[in-house]
């Protein structure tokens, strides 16, 4: 009876270590649980602050589509969908004199808000050299890539 007695108090000795780990591991996978939901909620929001910055930037690079400028004898229009909700392609549209129209029409490399930066900063130099080279395409390409290079 004594090697038995033994024996059950050597199974229960390992039992109560068994225990003491599994409660161990349960109090600290519990941290673990804790710790995962607080960075699920940061990123959570740093989505949705990314969403709604990216919905803005759309909007923005939607308002700086050119108007269609009245030109005598022609029918001009265009329709903009991008692949993305933000991105690099843009056009300009601008009316040089009462013939000659300027069209311009691009697609920054990449993709995103770095991309529509990028193709806002060529818009503003395309307009900024349209009346000093509009009427020379080559020349005007030529001085808009230099200028854009600077950035």
């Amino acid at each position: 009876l004594g090697c038995f007695a033994r024996m059950v108090g050597i199974k229960q000795h390992t039992i109560e270590l068994v225990n003491q780990k599994l409660k161990k591991s349960n109090k600290e996978l519990k941290l673990e649980i804790t710790r995962s939901n607080a960075i699920e909620t940061n990123l959570r929001d740093m989505i949705s602050v990314y969403k709604e910055d990216l919905h803005s930037a759309k909007l923005i690079q939607e308002f700086f589509l050119p108007e269609i400028p009245d030109f005598p004898h022609s029918k001009i229009a265009y329709k903009f969908l991008p692949l993305n909700p933000v991105g690099g392609d843009l056009i300009s549209i601008q009316k040089l004199n009462s013939n000659t129209l300027s069209v311009l029409v691009g697609d920054v490399v990449g993709h995103g808000i770095s991309a529509a930066l990028i193709a806002s900063l060529v818009n503003v130099l395309a307009s900024k050299n349209l009346q000093k080279f509009g009427h020379f395409p080559a020349k005007y390409i030529e001085n808009l890539n230099k200028e854009a290079h600077l950035y």
